[in-house]
C-alpha cells in the first residue's frame, strides 16, 4: 500500500524532474501523448501493442486521460499496482503477453468496464475484483485456469465471460447469483453440464462447445430466457425432451455428436431460426423439424438420412438447408417450394435426378462466398455431371430445356490408351479391335493421339491411342477426362524395377493429377518373350510398387486431416500461419478446408489389383481377357453413367456429327445457328447446348476468346491433327532442308532455312511462315492459319512477339510465335546482370516457393511462360528460367530438378517499393496457383522463404507455409521468429504477409477480359450507351462502334474494349464494377456478380 501512496503523492517537483529525465526517451510522457487518439466514440486510447514491452512505462501511469489502454502482443509478466490511477479507464486489452496473475489494484478503475486479458498463464483473479461494480466483459480464453474464480459470480453488472481453452471442469453454486448473458466455456474438461447454470436468471448464451458432456440436465427447461445453446464437439447421444421447452431459444448446434433422433416436441420451438446437427447419426431427416416455420437456417450435413419428407416445404422461411453427404437417393417436388432458398448443399449423396421444377429455386444463383449449390459427388443422371459442374444457371437451362422438348438417353465410353513408347500400344489396340494380330512397324509410332471407333456386344466405345514420347505428354493431358477406362500399357519383357517410374508412376501420377478418381486397367505386352514366372514376379513387385506409393499419399492427407482436427477442436498451436499453416483460419474455413481434404481422400485413384499380360502376336494371348475386362467396366454406372439430355441437345449433336463427313475443318458461329434453328433452337437456347457439347467434348467451343467464340470445331480430331504437325517427335529428321515443303509452301532460300530453324530449335521462335510449312497437310489458308494461332494461344503452348521482336527477313508474316517447349538455350552467362547473386541495397525480395515431391505436371512451367506475357515489359528466357521486367519491378522464375523426378519451382520478386513487390509477387501466384487447378490431384507444397535468411544469402533459408500469402496481415503483429536468427524476432511482418492493398489489387489480365465478356453478355440492348457514357465514352466513340461492328454482342464488348485501352492502368474491375452499380446506371446486379467472382476468389 505504501508503494501505491509513494507513487500517488508524488510533489509536482517530483513529477517534473522524472518527466524531464525521460523527456528524451521513446516512453516519456510527450511521446506517449502523441501515440493517443481519439476513437469514433471519442474515447481516448492509447495503443502499445507489439512493442516488445517487459515492463509498462511508468509514464503511462501519468496519463489519466486515457479511456482505452491496449498493450496486447507484448512480453509483460506484470503490470504493476501503479495500474489504479488511470482512473478513466473503461477498456484493458493485454491478450497475448506472459502474466501469471493480474493486479489487484484493477479493481480501483472505477470506470473499467472490459478486461481482455486472453493467451497469457492466468490461474486465478485477485479477491477484490469482486468490487469491479462496473466490468461488463471479461474475456480470459486460452488461460491456465482450473476452476472459476470466485469473484466472478460477484462481479454485479458482469454481462460477458469468456473463459474458452482453459482447463475446467466445474462451476461454483455461487453462479447462480450471476447476472452474466454471455457464457462462453468451450473448449475446457466438463464431462458434465453444471447444474447451476440451470439457475443462471439471465443467461442468454452458453457455449459449451469442444467438451466431453454426454447428457444434458433434464432440468435444462429451467432456462425459458436462453436463446442460443453451443455443444458441438461433445458425446452426447439423447437430448432430453425437455429441451423443447425452451420457449426463447432461437439457435441450436449439436455438431459432431452422437445423436440418433430428435424428440418429437422440438416442434414446439416457435422461435427457433438455425439448427445444425451436422456429424451425427440421424438415419431420417426429422419430421417434426418440418413443423418449425420460423427456421432459416438447417444444417444436417455428415449424418445417414435416407429421405426426406414431402412437407419439407414448410419451411418457407429457410434460406440455408446443408444436407452433404448423406445417403439420399431423391427429392421430393415439394422442395422447389422452399423459394427462399440461398444455399443447398447436396455433395455425396446417391442423387441421380433433380425435380423438373427445381429452377424455381433461383435464390440459389444470387451466390454469397457461403451460398449456392453444391452437387459434387452423386451419381447425377438428369441433369448430367458436366451441367451440374457447370453451375447453378447452367442446371437450370438444361431443366427449362428438358420441360420445353423431351429427355431423352445417350451412351458415352471411353478407352484411353497410354504409356511409353514402343510398349506395344498400337498393335495392342488392332488385335482388340479387329480379332488379329497385326503388329505397328516402327516408323508407325502414334504421333500425339489416334482415335478409334470400336463397336463389340453392342456396346460402342471411343478408342484414344496416346503417344509415348515425351513431347506428346503436354497435348496427352488436353485429353484426359473422367468417365473412361485408362488403360496404362507397358512392356512386360523390358521392364525391370528401376523402370517403374518410367514405365508406370510417372503415367499414374500424369493422369490422376487431372483426374483423382481415375479408374486403371494395367497391361503387360510382350508376354509370349516372357516366362511365366516372370510374369508372376514382376507383376506383384509392380502390384505392390503402386500399392505403397498409393497408401504414402493417403497417409500425408490422414496427417492433414488430424491436424486440421486439431485446429477444429481447438487445440493450441502456433500464432501465425507462417509457422502453422491452419493458424489464423475461421472456423468456418478450417471446415471448409477439411472438407476439400476429406474429397481428396474419397477421391482416390482404383488401382488394378492384377495385371492383364497380353501379346499382340498371332496367338492373342490375354486379348480375350483384356476385351471381357474392358466389357465389364462398361457395365459400371459410376464409370459410365446413364446421361439424359433434352432431345433437342441430342437432334444439334447429331446434326453436327453428321457435317463432319464435310471438308470442313470448323463451322462458324452464325452457321451452327442456322443448324440449331433447324432442330428448333434459338439462339439463346442454343448457347447452354454448346457449352455441354464442349464440356463432354464432342465439339470444341471456346466462348471466353474473341476470336474463336466465332467457331465451333466439329471435328476434335482435326485438332489432334493440328498437334500432330507442330509437336513431333521426329523433329530433327522433318526440319532439313531436303525436305521440300519449305521450298514449295515457304519459299525459302537455304540461308533463311538455316536462320529459321535455328531461332525455332534453339529459342523456341516460330514465324508464321513456318507454321504455315508444318501445317502444309492439314490447313494452310490464311482464315485457318490465324485460327490455329488463336487455338495455340487459348491452349497456352505459345504467345505471340511484339512485332517489334521480329525480325524483318523471315519467310511470310513478321509476326513470330514463341513455343517454349522447343526452347534449348541455357541459363545465360550474364544472368548476374540482369539478377545479382546478392539482393541490391534499398531493395525488397520475395521469394515463394512450389515444391512437387514426386512429379511436375508436364507443362506447368511451360505454360506460366506463356502466361507471363500478359504482364511483361521485356524478357529474357532460357530452358528453365526467365527473368523480366513488369511495371518496374524484376522477376526471376527458375526450375530446379532434382533427385527422380523431384522438381522446384522459384518465383522471386525485387524492387525498391514493398508493397509493388508484393503486388507483382501475388499477380504471379495467382497465376501459378489457378494453373495448378488444373491439375487437382498434383502433390505440391507452397512455401514463402522467409527474407532475413535471403538477406544472409544462407543455403538452407527458413520457409513460411504458403497460407500467409492469403491471409490478412495480423494487426498486432510486428516482427516474427525466424529459427535461423540468434534474435527470437527479427523478420518484419511486412516481408511475410501481404498487405491489404496488395491482396486487394490481383486481378489477372485474363479475368479482367473474362470479366469484361461476362459484363457484355449481361448487358442489355438499352444498357451499352449507358455504361459507355458512364465509363467516360464520348457520343463518336460509341457511334462509331455502332457503325463498325454488327451484332449488338460485338458491339457490346467493342464498347467494354475501347474503355479498357482509353482508360490504359485505370481500366480496373473494380472501376468497372463502380460504374456498373452506380444508381444512374442501375446494372448493381452485374457488379455483385462480378465482386463474388473475382474479387472474393
Amino acid at each position: 500500500m505504501g508503494l501505491i501512496l509513494s507513487f500517488i503523492w508524488k510533489t509536482d517537483e517530483e513529477e517534473e524532474q522524472e518527466a524531464e529525465l525521460e523527456e528524451d526517451g521513446q516512453w516519456s510522457l510527450q511521446e506517449l501523448r502523441r501515440k493517443c487518439r481519439q476513437t469514433s466514440a471519442g474515447l481516448t486510447e492509447l495503443n502499445l501493442q507489439n512493442c516488445g514491452l517487459t515492463s509498462l512505462p511508468s509514464a503511462v501511469f501519468r496519463l489519466q486521460e486515457v479511456q482505452i489502454l491496449n498493450i496486447s502482443w507484448n512480453k509483460l509478466t506484470h503490470l504493476g499496482a501503479g495500474i489504479c490511477a488511470l482512473r478513466q479507464l473503461r477498456v484493458l486489452h493485454v491478450e497475448h503477453n506472459q502474466l501469471s496473475s493480474l493486479p489487484a489494484e484493477l479493481a480501483d478503475c472505477p470506470d473499467l468496464a472490459e478486461l481482455h486479458a486472453g493467451w497469457n498463464s492466468l490461474s486465478c483473479l485477485p479477491a477484490r475484483f469482486r468490487r469491479m461494480a462496473n466490468l461488463k466483459v471479461l474475456s480470459l480464453y486460452s488461460n491456465d485456469f482450473r476452476s472459476l474464480p470466485d469473484s466472478v459470480p460477484l462481479m454485479t453488472n458482469l454481462e460477458y465471460a469468456d473463459f474458452e481453452h482453459n482447463s475446467l471442469k466445474g462451476l461454483p453454486m455461487s453462479m447462480s447469483r450471476s447476472r452474466v448473458k454471455v457464457l462462453k466455456l468451450g473448449m475446457n474438461q466438463f464431462q458434465h453440464v453444471p447444474l447451476v447454470l440451470m439457475s443462471m436468471p439471465l443467461l442468454e448464451k452458453l457455449d459449451m462447445s469442444s467438451n466431453q458432456a454426454s447428457s444434458l440436465p433434464d432440468i435444462i427447461d429451467s432456462m425459458p430466457q436462453v436463446k442460443s445453446l453451443n455443444f458441438a464437439r461433445n458425446c452426447i447421444k439423447d437430448l432430453p425432451p425437455t429441451i423443447c421447452e425452451l420457449s426463447s431459444i432461437e439457435e441450436l448446434n449439436f455438431l459432431q455428436n452422437k445423436i440418433a433422433k430428435l424428440p418429437p416436441g422440438i416442434s414446439h420451438l416457435a422461435r427457433l431460426r438455425s439448427i445444425n446437427f451436422e456429424g451425427n447419426t440421424l438415419s431420417a431427416f426429422p419430421s417434426e423439424v418440418c413443423a418449425i416455420p420460423s427456421l432459416e437456417d438447417v444444417n444436417f450435413n455428415n449424418n445417414h438420412i435416407e429421405f426426406l419428407p414431402v412437407h419439407i416445404s414448410n419451411l418457407k422461411r429457410l434460406t440455408a438447408l446443408r444436407l452433404s453427404n448423406n445417403r439420399i437417393p431423391s427429392l421430393p417436388n415439394s422442395i422447389c417450394e422452399l423459394v427462399e432458398l440461398e444455399t443447398l448443399t447436396l455433395m455425396g449423396n446417391k442423387l441421380t435426378e433433380l425435380p423438373l421444377m427445381f429452377d424455381s429455386l433461383r435464390n440459389l444463383q444470387h451466390r454469397s462466398i457461403d451460398s449456392g449449390l453444391d452437387l459434387f459427388n452423386n451419381e447425377m443422371q438428369m441433369p448430367p455431371r458436366h451441367v451440374c459442374d457447370s453451375g447453378v444457371e447452367s442446371v437450370f437451362q438444361y431443366l427449362r430445356e428438358i420441360r420445353r422438348t423431351k429427355p431423352v438417353e445417350v451412351s458415352r465410353r471411353k478407352i484411353l490408351v497410354f504409356g511409353e513408347s514402343g510398349a506395344g500400344k498400337t498393335s495392342m489396340i488392332h488385335a482388340m479391335l479387329h480379332g488379329k494380330s497385326r503388329l505397328a512397324l516402327p516408323d508407325e509410332q502414334t504421333h500425339v493421339l489416334d482415335q478409334h471407333t470400336w463397336t463389340v456386344e453392342g456396346e460402342r466405345f471411343q478408342v484414344n491411342d496416346f503417344g509415348g514420347q515425351q513431347m506428346y505428354h503436354v497435348t496427352n493431358q488436353l485429353f484426359f477426362t473422367r468417365n473412361a477406362v485408362n488403360v496404362l500399357v507397358f512392356d512386360m519383357n523390358r521392364y525391370r524395377a528401376s523402370r517403374y517410374d518410367q514405365d508406370i508412376g510417372n503415367w499414374v501420377q500424369a493422369v490422376t493429377a487431372q483426374v483423382p478418381d481415375a479408374v486403371l486397367l494395367l497391361v503387360g505386352t510382350h508376354s509370349d518373350m516372357c516366362s511365366a514366372a516372370d510374369i508372376q514376379k514382376k507383376s506383384a513387385e509392380i502390384l505392390a510398387t503402386m500399392q505403397q506409393r498409393e497408401n504414402a499419399v493417403v497417409e500425408d492427407i490422414k496427417e492433414e486431416l488430424f491436424k486440421m482436427k486439431e485446429a477444429l477442436d481447438g487445440e493450441r498451436h502456433g500464432l501465425f500461419a507462417g509457422h502453422n499453416r491452419f493458424a489464423g483460419m475461421s472456423t468456418e474455413e478450417l471446415t471448409e478446408c477439411h472438407t476439400v481434404l476429406q474429397q481428396r481422400l474419397t477421391s482416390r485413384p482404383v488401382l488394378p489389383q492384377e495385371i492383364i499380360v497380353v501379346s499382340s502376336a498371332d496367338s492373342l494371348d490375354g486379348i480375350p481377357l483384356l476385351v471381357h475386362t474392358v466389357l465389364q467396366f462398361a457395365q459400371n454406372p459410376q464409370l459410365f453413367p446413364k446421361t439424359v439430355v433434352p432431345e433437342s441437345w441430342a437432334d444439334l449433336e447429331r446434326q453436327l456429327t453428321e457435317s463432319r463427313n464435310g471438308p470442313e475443318h470448323f463451322l462458324t458461329y452464325e452457321h451452327v445457328v442456322r443448324m440449331a434453328g433447324d432442330v428448333g433452337l434459338t439462339e439463346e437456347r442454343l448457347i447452354p447446348a454448346l457449352r455441354y457439347l464442349h464440356l463432354i467434348g464432342e465439339v470444341l467451343w471456346y466462348e471466353d476468346n474473341l476470336m474463336l467464340k466465332e467457331y465451333i470445331f466439329h471435328k476434335p480430331s482435326d485438332l489432334i491433327d493440328i498437334f500432330k504437325a507442330i509437336f513431333r517427335h521426329d523433329i530433327e529428321d522433318f526440319l532439313t532442308y531436303g525436305n521440300e515443303v519449305f521450298r514449295r509452301v515457304g519459299h525459302m532460300t537455304k540461308q533463311q532455312f538455316r536462320l529459321v530453324k535455328s531461332r525455332f530449335l534453339k529459342g523456341g521462335q516460330m514465324s508464321v511462315g513456318l507454321l504455315r510449312c508444318f501445317l502444309s497437310n492439314v490447313c494452310a489458308d490464311h482464315q485457318s492459319l490465324s485460327v490455329v494461332v488463336s487455338l495455340l494461344k487459348k491452349f497456352e503452348l505459345c504467345y505471340q512477339l511484339p512485332d517489334s521482336e521480329a525480325a524483318p527477313g523471315l519467310t511470310g508474316p513478321s509476326t513470330l510465335l514463341f513455343l517454349p517447349w522447343y526452347l534449348s538455350y541455357k541459363e545465360p552467362s550474364n544472368l548476374h546482370k540482369m539478377w545479382p547473386t546478392t539482393v541490391p541495397a534499398n531493395y525488397s525480395q520475395l521469394q515463394v516457393l512450389y515444391q512437387f515431391p514426386s512429379m511436375t505436371p508436364c507443362g506447368l512451367f511451360e505454360r506460366m511462360l506463356v502466361r507471363l506475357q500478359r504482364y511483361v515489359i521485356r524478357r529474357e528466357d532460357w530452358k528453365d528460367g526467365v527473368v523480366a521486367s513488369i511495371r518496374n519491378q524484376t522477376v526471376l522464375l527458375r526450375r530446379t530438378v532434382g533427385n527422380g523426378d523431384c522438381c522446384e519451382i522459384n518465383v522471386y520478386v525485387r524492387g525498391e517499393e514493398l508493397t509493388a513487390v508484393w503486388s507483382i509477387l501475388l499477380l504471379l501466384h495467382t497465376e501459378m496457383t489457378s494453373l495448378l487447378s488444373l491439375w487437382p490431384g498434383v502433390r505440391h507444397q507452397v512455401f514463402l522463404v522467409c527474407s532475413h535468411c535471403t538477406g544472409l544469402g544462407l543455403a538452407e533459408p527458413h520457409v513460411f507455409f504458403g497460407e500467409v500469402l492469403d491471409r490478412p496481415r495480423p494487426t498486432a503483429v510486428s516482427r516474427l521468429p525466424c529459427p535461423n536468427a540468434d534474435d527470437e524476432e527479427v523478420v518484419d511482418v511486412a516481408l511475410v504477409y501481404p498487405p491489404p492493398e496488395a491482396l486487394e489489387g490481383v486481378l489477372l489480365e485474363g479475368d479482367l477480359r473474362t470479366a469484361m465478356m461476362e459484363v457484355a453478355q449481361q448487358l442489355g440492348r438499352d444498357d451499352w450507351r449507358r455504361v459507355g457514357r458512364a465509363l467516360k465514352l464520348t457520343e463518336a466513340d460509341l457511334e462509331e462502334i455502332q457503325h463498325d461492328f454488327q451484332t449488338l454482342r460485338e458491339i457490346k464488348f467493342q464498347m467494354l474494349l475501347s474503355w479498357k485501352r482509353k482508360a490504359g492502368e485505370d481500366a480496373t474491375l473494380r472501376s468497372l464494377m463502380e460504374v456498373l452499380a452506380d444508381e444512374d446506371v442501375g446494372r448493381k446486379d452485374i457488379a455483385d456478380y462480378l465482386a463474388y467472382k473475382y474479387c472474393c476468389k
